[in-house]
Parts: C-alpha cells; structure tokens; sequence
C-alpha cells in the first residue's frame, strides 16, 4: 500500500514515468494518489495521477479544495482497513500412503 500525495508533475525524477509505471506494475503494492495542487500550477499531471493509481488497482483523488484532502484520508483509510490477505500453511508435510485393497 502506498499513498502519494503529488501534483503529478515530473520535477527531477531519476526514473522516466514508462519505468515508473512499468515497476509499479510488477509489484504488489496498490498505489492511492492524491492530486494536490494549485489552479495556475503549471507542473500538475492529473493524468499521471490517475495512471499510476489504476495500474495497481487503486484510485485517484482529486480534491478541488484543501479541506476534502480529510475526507479523502479517511476515505483511502477506510479501503485499507476493508481489506485483508488470508494465508495458510499446512504444519506438518502432506505425505500419500500406500493404497491397500479390501477384501
């Protein structure tokens, strides 16, 4: 789980936005944005927002005003708490015995 809180604008990234995309892909984190920025701000990318949150099966938030980011917190809070990951692992080895027949 990851949350990024960005104006989706590459400021002096190491990585190029196919890499970014291309890693998160393969990883099993499931990757929340949350677009915050100003009206006039010419470095926001909404679009890169919203790749990068459905490429890892999570969502993007673009809140038209500073307070909604609270709302949007409790929002991506509430998702995480809802999910869970069930496991199970056998104790001891399964081993298969030898068939006898009857009669």
């Amino acid at each position: 789980m990851l949350i990024v809180v960005s104006d989706g604008g590459d400021n002096a990234s190491a990585r190029g936005l196919p890499e970014v995309m291309k890693l998160a892909g393969q990883s099993s984190a499931v990757i929340y944005t949350v677009g915050i920025f100003q009206p006039e701000d010419k470095e926001r990318n909404l679009g890169v927002l919203k790749r990068l949150a459905e490429a890892t099966g999570g969502e993007a938030f673009l809140p038209d005003e500073l307070p909604e980011v609270t709302a949007v917190c409790e929002r991506i809070a509430r998702d995480i708490r809802h999910q869970y990951t069930i496991g199970y692992e056998r104790s001891t080895r399964l081993t298969t015995a030898p068939i006898m027949p009857f009669g």
